[in-house]
């Protein structure tokens, strides 16, 4: 956002004041709203990952004892209700089959790709403050404070789901579909009765 409200006031000729100090880094603070958006990188794992690992006894794991719910993709294509890109053929049906993990994974790609810009503008316009060249776009890339950033919210996004797998296995929450039933016991696995 310094570098947006900057251009801005070039734009109108008015010089305006960085609206975050130069000293604050990281985070919302530091003028980066892309950052938060990276966070889907837990989100697009979480999807992808838990067709394949299992966690016995969690509510957010399918049973790996029971088939799988969707069956071979050849025969899905059979099924006149199912969704129309589902009876296009093999390439989009796979395409279709796997399209919430790529569309998570494309957003957060680009979401990275956003915080890797804004967050390089903003070392530069920080640098030029203090009369020191700017990194270019390639270098800020190796720069720490850039993966210092990512790894951060990476890491409280994976903590956050796996106290939310771990949790279910032993705790309840009445009426909700991400916990078992109140009854069920803790080796049952999945939130099915």
């Amino acid at each position: 956002m310094t570098f947006w409200n900057r251009s801005m006031g070039r734009s109108r000729g008015i010089a305006r004041p960085a609206i975050h100090p130069p000293a604050t880094r990281g985070g919302a603070a530091s003028g980066r709203p892309i950052e938060p958006l990276e966070g889907r990188v837990m989100l697009s794992a979480y999807v992808v990952l838990t067709t394949f690992l299992f966690q016995r006894g969690s509510a957010e794991s399918e049973d790996p004892d029971t088939a799988s719910r969707d069956g071979p993709l050849a025969a899905m294509g059979r099924n006149t209700k199912a969704p129309a890109a589902v009876r296009k053929g093999p390439a989009v049906r796979w395409l279709y089959a796997h399209s919430l993990g790529i569309a998570l994974l494309m957003l957060f790609v680009g979401s990275f790709i956003l915080h890797w810009v804004f967050s390089a503008q903003l070392a530069a316009d920080e640098a030029g403050l203090h009369g020191e060249a700017a990194e270019t776009y390639g270098q800020y890339l190796t720069n720490p404070q850039l993966w210092f950033e990512s790894f951060q919210n990476w890491q409280s996004e994976f903590l956050s789901t796996a106290v939310l797998v771990v949790l279910s296995i032993w705790l309840r929450q009445k009426d909700s579909p991400e916990s078992k039933p109140v009854t069920a016991p803790h080796s049952q696995t999945g939130t099915g009765a």
